[in-house]
């Protein structure tokens, strides 16, 4: 289940006379939220114990989940696009929905959707760095 794709496009003067320097960079910036995102969801999908009851990453400390859900989600960079996708699987949109009849504890509840908002958020102090990288590397630094 997707949330989404970063799709970045670059014209004009800069673009131009930097396009290689500048693609290099894009593609840079779109891994890194990549990154960020792929360990924001394995962060929220952390479990307790072996019973399989889970909590926040903050409060699993070292303990790591083992789950098959937890290990298909991955990042796929292509250039200055990407996706963060569960791969298919089945549990995906019963984890998104939340919906159950039976009520339980599980923190994972909207994983997707929550990381989707956040990163959202951080992309403008991530791209802040990118673009003063990207003006060092156009000014020959």
């Amino acid at each position: 289940m997707p949330i989404g794709g970063i799709d970045v496009k670059v014209t004009g003067p800069l673009a131009r006379e930097g396009a290689r320097i500048t693609e290099q960079m894009t593609a840079k910036f779109v891994t890194r939220m990549l990154e960020l995102g792929e360990q924001r969801l394995h962060s929220q999908l952390v479990k307790e114990t072996e019973g399989g009851v889970f909590k926040s990453a903050q409060r699993a400390g070292d303990q790591v989940s083992k789950g098959q859900y937890r290990q298909s989600v991955k990042a796929y960079p292509r250039g200055t696009r990407g996706q963060i996708h569960d791969g298919g699987s089945t549990y995906g949109p019963w984890l998104e929905s939340g919906k159950s009849r039976y009520v339980t504890r599980f923190r994972g509840y909207h994983t997707f959707k929550k990381t989707s908002q956040w990163m959202q958020k951080e992309v403008p102090n991530e791209a802040r760095k990118f673009i003063r990288l990207l003006s060092q590397r156009m000014n020959g630094r």
